[in-house]
């Protein structure tokens, strides 16, 4: 069984740290420390893979603006044409100072992966992130490029170079492990054509528009992946603020903590979301996040649009733009775009016949209030959002239907001159979708997911000195990404994933402050996930509690 998540007591430091237990772990790097992210690894089939393809290894130093490109990559025979399972390993290390970066893989330009390095330290760390890209089959066949871009900077002061490897499993389908049904027959990357692939909005850029053609004609279900991360003066974008009291010279940046993600086909609103927030590794006190890190710091999330509705569209033999958004950009932030269209095809049929029966994608203006003190220096901001979008479209006889409901509520309270933080920024969303058969009006499948992105946040600095260079600094964050899944039809499936992570900080450089009486950092992290479907059920669970950087407790429920 895997355990309940716990709920820790916060007010009270015994009842946060566990009794330390006994920990021991082979490094394969002598003398580094092992760094890692609690979520469930993939699941694989159990048999000998086909084939392992690696690149080989990498160092990145000074590499701004040079990835690492493989241009002549091709799978060997041995690893064969059909596969129940692939997977991307991708293991890195470095050992000194530097900063957290974003890196990346992209498969000819259709993005796999995307997380962000584990800061090093002077004695060194290393991570390995496994991510199940099976659904990336249809372009192996014919991939000639691998790209790996981790934008670094190596000189006197920032010395940490992240020597990295990646490589490819590859597990061969039977009877026994089929191909599983959500690899497409084809996937169209959404790329720049760039040295890096992907699109950076500034600010000043709206969208990122990619052209897309030889769409096949005969389409019966189609699916968008779209990745998206927030950075520079939106790295911490749920603590944004509006415009009118934003000062970015006290870190304040503006453009409000309320974001949107959207989808567009020539021009007409066909997708929409609300992003999750990414804490990054260097995020507040980093070494809060040692040895656990954030939830996907090492695998950001990507989301997934079904543009089934828009199949006849898709295939009406013109060329298309697919148009990736992000609303209420701050000045000065930076969100890296791209992403990839899945598509099933209808072997029984040449061209696909169908239309776009509804599209609603109301712009809802999200309800701001804010309360100024009397100096105006101190204040809070409460936002507020709720809206419905739905749309549908038919392919043949049958009609896709997708609802989705979401609601945000954010407040923040900024006081000593903004040097204090406190609030929360919750995130819910419902998507139902429903299939019909229009000759009998009876329903063939029906989907539900619900997610919730909860996070409470408290950031206090205590200037300690007149010029600041005196500090105490106090960190509260309790953050959870929940997603509960449950389809039914030709195929059914049930899914349930809930990570939680409560961390306690504190920091101070001040010599009046007894070694140890603040500098305790504690950190709390709970995985648990159930998936059933026709194949099987797996649950999988993770408990892991640190201390001061040291991982006192580590339980691993795993997949049954």
């Amino acid at each position: 069984m895997v355990p309940p998540l716990r709920v820790p007591l916060f007010d009270a430091a015994d009842g946060f740290i566990p009794a330390v237990q006994s920990f021991s772990t082979s490094d394969p790097l002598p003398g580094y420390s092992q760094t890692f992210q609690i979520g469930a690894p993939p699941v694989i089939p159990n048999v000998p893979p086909a084939c392992v393809v690696s690149l080989g290894w990498h160092s990145f130093a000074n590499s701004y603006g040079q990835p690492w490109v493989i241009d002549n990559f091709s799978l060997p025979t041995s690893c064969g044409t059909q596969w129940s399972s692939i997977t991307l390993q991708l293991n890195s290390s470095s050992k000194g100072r530097q900063f957290d970066r974003v890196y990346q893989v992209w498969i000819d330009g259709a993005e796999a992966l995307r997380g962000c390095t584990d800061e090093p330290t002077k004695l060194g760390v290393y991570w390995s992130i496994e991510k199940d890209v099976t659904d990336f089959a249809p372009i192996f066949h014919t991939a000639k490029t691998i790209t790996v871009g981790l934008d670094n900077i190596n000189d006197a002061t920032y010395t940490g170079i992240y020597n990295t490897t990646v490589s490819f499993t590859f597990y061969p389908a039977s009877r026994a492990h089929p191909v599983p049904p959500n690899v497409p027959d084809i996937l169209i990357p959404l790329q720049s054509g760039n040295l890096y692939p992907h699109i950076v909005l500034d600010g000043n850029i709206p969208e990122a528009n990619f052209n897309v053609s030889n769409i096949p004609r005969n389409i019966k279900r189609v699916e968008l992946e779209y990745f998206v991360s927030h950075h520079a003066n939106d790295e911490f974008y749920y603590l944004n603020v509006p415009d009118e009291v934003a000062n970015p010279n006290l870190g304040l940046f503006g453009g409000g903590n309320f974001k949107e993600i959207e989808v567009y086909l020539d021009g007409a609103q066909v997708g929409v979301d609300w992003p999750f927030q990414l804490v990054y590794t260097g995020g507040f006190d980093p070494s809060v996040w040692m040895p656990i890190t954030h939830t996907r710091s090492e695998d950001f999330p990507s989301y997934r649009f079904d543009l089934t509705p828009f199949a006849s569209k898709l295939a009406d033999g013109q060329s298309h733009t697919i148009a990736l958004n992000v609303t209420s950009q701050s000045q000065g932030a930076l969100w890296y775009v791209d992403g990839s269209m899945r598509i099933w095809l209808d072997h029984t049929s040449a061209t696909t016949s169908g239309h776009v029966d509804h599209i609603n994608f109301p712009q809802t203006a999200p309800s701001v209030k804010i309360d100024q003190s009397g100096d105006g220096v101190d204040f809070a901001v409460s936002t507020h959002v709720a809206k419905t979008v739905s749309y549908s479209g038919s392919v043949g006889n049958l009609q896709t239907s997708v609802t989705r409901d979401l609601k945000f509520s954010s407040f923040l309270n900024f006081t000593q001159q903004t040097n204090i933080v406190v609030g929360y920024h919750n995130i819910d969303s419902t998507t139902e979708t429903v299939v019909t058969d229009k000759r009998t009006g009876e329903m063939t499948s029906w989907s539900r997911t619900v997610v919730s992105y909860p996070l409470k946040l408290n950031s206090t600095f205590i200037p300690l000195s007149s010029d600041g260079s005196l500090y105490y600094y106090y960190l509260f964050m309790d953050h959870s990404r929940n997603i509960k899944s449950v389809s039914l039809g030709r195929r059914w499936g049930v899914s349930n994933e809930e990570e939680r992570h409560v961390v306690k900080g504190y920091l101070s450089n001040s010599p009046t402050i007894p070694a140890g009486a603040f500098n305790a950092n504690l950190h709390n992290a709970t995985y648990q996930s159930l998936v059933a479907n026709e194949a099987g059920a797996w649950i999988y669970g993770r408990d892991a509690r640190a201390v001061n950087r040291t991982l006192v407790f580590d339980r691993i429920e795993p997949y049954l």
